[in-house]
């Protein structure tokens, strides 16, 4: 790759960025000091230029990200942003990050601009994008930000094009359908080996059945898209918070990881607990034989535990919350999950099923 950067005067930017002998753009100094990385601003020659190349042939030079002009022409559901302050970038982390700042006047949907982040957010989460905004002053000035990863060996425009074009459709079937996406609800992404696929979506189905034995009426929806399993849950109350009912079910999905469970449970005899404990045990058993298929075929089990695809999450005791159990053998105190602190004993005390007459 024949990249080039020549000093320049009267340019917004101090130099000027040349591939093979033509102009794509102009570049700025990372840190203001000599053989530093450069940030790039392309031009429209870009695309063109840059076919026989691919994404990881830019990040083997001196860069350490590069913006990319947008063509509203081609996206053209995104013509309501500012055209001026919004942009999008490739960075050396793998990652392209679209910066979107609402052109307030140009808004002339029934909905606000957070709501319709906060509808855009979960329509993206099952093509592996994030929506990150704040709901705060800072909106007006930030706007909200879609990223997701990008892969090395495609081209610029090939990634570019992807990215866009599924934001652009996404946007197109809101602004279409304003009753397409409920922002009373939560949705979570999964990735389950095929293995345990099926076991897993149903400890995910009986979520529900937890919550209603915690006083919480919800609709579940499991959907499978591209090999993930998309869950949705929204309170059947309005007024209901959906933090506590997320929190609930970042508990719910750590139980299968805790130890001595059935000891902690022992002197809880309600049968919401009981069979809470039968989905537990049934989902671990198909854990425990998916790793034996799996170690026979040589492969990994670390992805198997069903609350953590991703990384491992520990579990402390805190001792500010506790309740005894086995006449004092036995205590049973809050713990920490994530970045989450959980009352085991209060939620363990709330868990009543009721029975119809």
């Amino acid at each position: 790759m024949n990249l080039k950067f020549e000093k320049v005067d009267n340019r917004i930017y101090d130099y000027v960025a040349y591939l093979d002998n033509i102009e794509i753009g102009e570049a700025d100094d990372n840190v203001g000091e000599p053989n530093s990385e450069f940030l790039i601003f392309f031009n429209d020659r870009i695309f063109e230029v840059s076919e026989k190349y691919n994404i990881a042939d830019f990040f083997k030079e001196d860069i350490c990200d590069f913006s990319l002009p947008l063509n509203f022409e081609q996206f053209a559901n995104l013509n309501w942003i500012n055209k001026e302050l919004s942009y999008l970038s490739f960075e050396i982390e793998g990652k392209i990050i679209f910066q979107l700042i609402p052109d307030f006047v140009k808004w002339d949907k029934p909905y606000n601009i957070i709501t319709f982040a906060e509808k855009l957010k979960l329509i993206l989460l099952a093509h592996d994008f994030s929506v990150d905004f704040k709901q705060d002053n800072n909106f007006l000035e930030h706007g909200f930000q879609i990223s997701c990863n990008f892969n090395f060996d495609q081209n610029i425009n090939e990634e570019y094009e992807r990215f866009l074009s599924v934001i652009d459709k996404e946007v197109k079937n809101i602004f279409e359908n304003p009753t397409l996406v409920d922002i009373n609800s939560i949705a979570n992404k999964y990735s389950f080996p095929q293995e345990i696929r099926q076991a897993c979506e149903q400890y995910l189905i009986y979520f529900s059945k937890f919550l209603e034995d915690y006083g919480i009426e919800i609709s579940s929806a499991l959907e499978s898209r591209n090999g993930d399993t998309l869950f949705t849950v929204k309170p059947k109350n309005s007024n209901e918070a959906l933090s506590n009912i997320r929190d609930l079910l970042d508990f719910y999905l750590s139980l299968p990881d805790l130890q001595n469970l059935e000891i902690i449970t022992k002197d809880y005899n309600d049968v919401s607990i009981q069979q809470l404990l039968s989905n537990i045990y049934h989902l671990k058993s198909q854990l425990i034989l998916a790793h034996s298929i799996i170690e026979s075929k040589n492969t990994t089990i670390e992805s198997l535990k069903f609350s953590n695809f991703q990384k491992q999450i520990y579990i402390e005791s805190n001792l500010k919350n506790e309740e005894k159990t086995l006449d004092g053998l036995v205590t049973i105190q809050e713990f920490e999950y994530g970045s989450f602190k959980f009352n085991l004993p209060e939620i363990f005390r709330r868990l009543k099923r009721k029975f119809n007459k």
